[in-house]
């Protein structure tokens, strides 16, 4: 399998699972004499998943689409840029493989250029995923929804799945009536901030719902606990 094409059918498999990317047709991907290959092949992956995420993100509202879908997308890449995503995804061995290629073409046929760009690839997808998802909530929040409780908390948030869990807050609770609610699985401390979430409908609707408290202590997200879940 040849670097564009296994870069081609990833992206095509992130647009397919990755809702709202929209399909992918491939145009993003093509024969190219870039004297930046392979570097550009990886920087194609942050603009693919970052122009899905974006495009019909508010397809459903018009108004909203109109007001935010480009700025979203500039804020992204403002907050986290291309460059910097770059850097992140070629580090330790991979770096001096890439500048190989980049500078020998014939290296890029090799086993071990083949090797080093799937892994690097498979990685950039699932990372541009993660970030672009990150930054596109955190924006919602701030400038749609307008939440200062989900902007403090997504500051708070050091982890995807913590990330996710604050993007579905609806508000502070009291203590009490979590620990009421939570049972053992929570144990009150003074100086404590509950907020309660609850997944979007539709993944009730695909059972894979999650309610639940999400725990502030100390400046930081020390639990988050399901209460219950489909």
């Amino acid at each position: 399998m040849t670097a564009r094409v296994l870069i081609c059918l990833l992206l095509c498999l992130t647009a397919c699972a990755t809702r709202p990317i929209p399909p992918h047709t491939g145009s993003a991907v093509q024969a190219t004499d870039d004297a930046r290959y392979p570097f550009s092949e990886i920087e194609k992956v942050y603009d693919v998943v970052l122009s899905g995420m974006t495009e019909k993100y508010f397809a459903s509202y018009p108004e909203l689409d109109k007001e935010h879908t480009i700025r979203m997308r500039e804020y992204i890449a403002a907050e986290y840029p291309k460059e910097k995503f770059l850097k992140e995804m070629l580090r330790d061995e991979y770096l001096p493989k890439f500048e190989k290629a980049m500078k020998e073409p014939v290296y890029r046929d090799t086993k071990e250029f083949k090797a080093a760009f799937q892994v690097v690839v498979s990685v950039s997808v699932s990372m541009a995923k993660m970030i672009v998802g990150g930054e596109r909530d955190i924006y919602i929040a701030k400038y749609v929804e307008k939440d200062p409780i989900k902007v403090e908390l997504f500051a708070l948030a050091k982890t995807e799945d913590e990330r996710q869990f604050v993007s579905w807050v609806s508000g502070e609770v009291p203590s009490d009536v979590a620990a009421k609610d939570a049972g053992a699985e929570y144990k009150p401390a003074a100086g404590d901030r509950v907020f309660g979430f609850s997944s979007p409908e539709q993944t009730w609707t695909d059972l894979c719902g999650r309610q639940g408290y999400l725990v502030v202590r100390d400046g930081k997200i020390a639990q988050v606990i399901v209460t219950m879940m489909n």
